[in-house]
């Protein structure tokens, strides 16, 4: 299934957008970073509810030393609070997972990953 976005809800989802450099736009960084963070997160959008689990969630990843979030002109990016603001509105067709199961989840793959078992 492909990933699919919506912007719509954002108030000024213009500035999420750049010059593409060919007379055109498209989306700035951050904004595909967060929208495929989506599914990595299991939370379909960004809201003003769920803004404490996105912040959570990505600090766990944080916290579980793997590979930057996303990497841009060759520096580690993770999102701030203040991005994740800018994108409140946004949604996407990721799945959802609550939160127990997530942790599950993400504990498992620590698990597997080091060999702690």
């Amino acid at each position: 299934m492909a990933l699919t976005y919506e912007l719509g809800q954002i108030p000024v989802w213009t500035d999420l957008l750049r010059p593409d450099g060919e007379g055109g736009t498209c989306l700035r960084f951050e904004t595909e970073a967060l929208i495929w963070a989506s599914i990595t997160v299991a939370l379909p959008g960004v809201t003003r509810d769920n803004l404490p689990e996105w912040e959570r969630r990505l600090e766990c990843l944080r916290g579980t030393n793997i590979p930057p979030f996303a990497t841009y002109r060759g520096k580690e990016w993770w999102p701030s609070r203040e991005d994740l603001v800018r994108h409140i509105g946004l949604t996407t067709n990721a799945s959802r997972m609550g939160p127990q199961a997530w942790n599950r989840r993400k504990l498992a793959a620590v698990v597997e990953r080091y060999g702690m078992r």
